[in-house]
């Protein structure tokens, strides 16, 4: 299995103040190697549909999903190891990982910030 290509996590959500959009964001550093920077990595926005509590809802729980990508992206990874065979495929469940995949889920179901 290839490494990832996608911008490490963990991904936030944050909800604008007075505006209906979100964005999910990460934070890295700047090409100095040395501030912090705001990597931008998705927007939701919500301008067509304001007043509309049901969607607004659907749509803040699609940038939490969105947020949890790379820790969903990273707790899917130890329950599938390949053996030799491209038929046959191994299934390890360890404690560490169920916690960490249901760590990923959780915060994919969490409200947003």
């Amino acid at each position: 299995m290839s490494a990832a290509q996608h911008t490490p996590g963990p991904w936030v959500v944050q909800r604008y103040v007075g505006s209906d959009a979100f964005q999910v964001h990460a934070w890295g550093l700047a090409s100095n190697g040395y501030q912090p920077k705001r990597l931008p990595v998705a927007w939701i926005p919500n301008g067509w549909y304001r007043g509309d509590a049901a969607l607004h809802h659907e749509l803040e729980a699609n940038a939490r999903l969105i947020a949890a990508a790379p820790e969903l992206f990273d707790a899917l990874r130890p329950f599938v190891t390949h053996n030799s065979s491209d038929e046959t495929i191994t299934i390890t469940v360890r404690t560490a990982d169920v916690t960490r995949a249901r760590a990923a889920l959780a915060k994919a179901q969490e409200a947003a910030s």
